[in-house]
């Protein structure tokens, strides 16, 4: 082997460490996401799910009864939606903007989760007409859809909820999971997103 070839052979084998950890970070080979969030953060932590010009996000999700959890002592904290997965029409613009999106939150007394929606048209919002109670550590099917100008919104492959969206039918953007409240979360926790395709 010449010194040229050696020098580009060693270069590939130096950085493929380097891809190696880059692949496991994005996780392409698998269509199981896990996203997970530390007490008092908003943000979770996961794998980017890019989306270019789709018509319908579609998921199964597991949340974990670590995500039940007592009423904050802060009393400002409790009763917020925390955002499941949401789709955007716009890859740059501001999710407040023309979003679609699953929120859930805690029914501590129950041991159930509390599963709703949110849209949001031109800054308007609109929430709370479709809302149902599941159980934690189970997978569910979820799916949205921009079709003919509407935000779609399908739960175990039932149509649940549709609401104005302008004239948006693709989507450009995943919207990953948030926590929301003032407080951040009440422990360590997480959610899996499995994709359907």
């Amino acid at each position: 082997m010449d010194r040229r070839n050696f020098i580009k052979n060693a270069g590939i084998i130096s950085i493929m460490p380097s891809l190696l950890q880059a692949c496991e970070k994005i996780d392409i080979f698998s269509n199981i996401k896990q996203f997970d969030v530390a007490k008092g953060n908003h943000i979770y932590i996961g794998p980017q799910i890019p989306i270019i010009s789709e018509s319908f996000l579609h998921f199964e999700v597991y949340i974990p009864d670590s995500q039940i959890h007592p009423s904050y002592d802060n009393k400002d904290c409790n009763g917020d939606w925390n955002k499941l997965f949401g789709a955007g029409a716009k890859l740059l613009e501001n999710h407040h903007e023309n979003s679609a999106r699953f929120v859930f939150r805690p029914l501590y007394e129950k041991n159930k989760v509390e599963i709703g929606h949110y849209t949001y048209y031109n800054g308007d919002i609109i929430k709370n007409k479709w809302v149902t109670e599941i159980d934690p550590n189970r997978y569910y099917e979820y799916g949205i859809k921009f079709e003919k100008g509407l935000a779609k919104y399908f739960f175990e492959g039932i149509l649940v909820q549709e609401d104005s969206i302008g004239e948006e039918n693709k989507i450009k953007r995943f919207l990953a999971p948030y926590n929301g409240g003032n407080c951040g979360a009440y422990r360590d926790s997480y959610i899996v997103l499995k994709k359907i395709k």
